[in-house]
C-alpha cells in the first residue's frame, strides 16, 4: 500500500511539475496573459517545453556575453581612473 502511494505522490508531482513549466512558458510567451485551456494540453508541453529550454539557453549565452563584456569594461575603466588619479596631483601648481 504503501509503494501505491509514493507512485501516485511521485506521479502527481510529475504532473505538477508539468503544468507548472507549461503556465510559466505560456506566460513567457505570451508576455504574463494567462493560458487558455486549449494551450495547455498535453500535445502542446514537449514542443512548448523544448521552445522554453533553447530559449533560456540563448539567454544565458546572451546574458554571459553581456556580463562579459561589462566585466572587460569596467576594468578598463578602472584602469582609467587609475591614471587620471595619478596625473591629478601633477596637474595642480
Amino acid at each position: 500500500r504503501s509503494e501505491s502511494r509514493c507512485r501516485v505522490s511521485r506521479r502527481l508531482a510529475a504532473v505538477e511539475e508539468s503544468v507548472m513549466a507549461s503556465q510559466y512558458n505560456l506566460r513567457g510567451a505570451k508576455g504574463n496573459e494567462l493560458a487558455h485551456l486549449e494551450e495547455t494540453s498535453s500535445a502542446h508541453d514537449q514542443g512548448n517545453l523544448e521552445d522554453t529550454v533553447n530559449r533560456l539557453v540563448a539567454d544565458v549565452a546572451t546574458h554571459e556575453e553581456a556580463l562579459g563584456f561589462a566585466a572587460e569594461t569596467f576594468e578598463g575603466f578602472k584602469e582609467e581612473m587609475k591614471l587620471v588619479l595619478e596625473q591629478w596631483p601633477s596637474q595642480w601648481p
